[in-house]
C-alpha cells in the first residue's frame, strides 16, 4: 500500500487582504508606535514573514517517504506553523488587537478534511 502524500491548502488571499487593510491605513501604521520605536518597519517584516510562510507551507509536501518516518516533515510543518501564528500573534499586539477571535477562526483553511472539520476519512 503507497502512502498518501499530503498537502496544505492555506488560503493565500487571506494574507492578501490582511496587508491590503494594513496599507489601506497607513496614516494609522505607519505612525503606530510599539515600545518605544515606530512599529512600521516590524508590520511589514511581519506581514513578508507572513507571505513568504504561508507560500512555503503550501508547497511543502508531507509523507513523502523521504524519511522513514515523517517526523522530520511534522517538524517543518509544526515550525512553519508556529511562525505563522506568531507573527498573527505580534500584529495583535502591535494593533491592541483582542487575540481570541483569531485563536477559533478557521478561514484560512481551504478544505477542512473528508468530514467536514479536518479529519481525513
Amino acid at each position: 500500500m503507497k502512502d498518501q502524500v499530503f498537502k496544505i491548502n492555506l488560503d493565500i488571499d487571506v494574507i492578501k487582504r490582511l496587508r491590503n487593510k494594513v496599507n489601506e491605513q497607513i496614516n494609522i501604521s505607519y505612525n503606530k508606535k510599539y515600545g518605544k520605536h515606530r512599529a512600521w518597519d516590524k508590520i511589514r517584516a511581519i506581514m513578508d514573514r507572513l507571505d513568504d510562510t504561508v507560500d512555503y507551507l503550501n508547497d511543502l509536501e508531507l509523507n513523502t517517504g523521504k524519511y522513514s518516518r515523517s517526523a522530520f516533515d511534522f517538524f517543518d510543518l509544526m515550525n512553519n506553523a508556529s511562525v505563522v501564528v506568531d507573527c498573527i500573534k505580534e500584529l495583535a499586539k502591535i494593533f491592541n488587537a483582542s487575540y481570541d477571535k483569531v485563536k477559533k477562526a478557521t478561514n484560512i483553511f481551504n478544505q477542512f478534511g473528508d468530514d467536514g472539520v479536518g479529519r481525513i476519512m
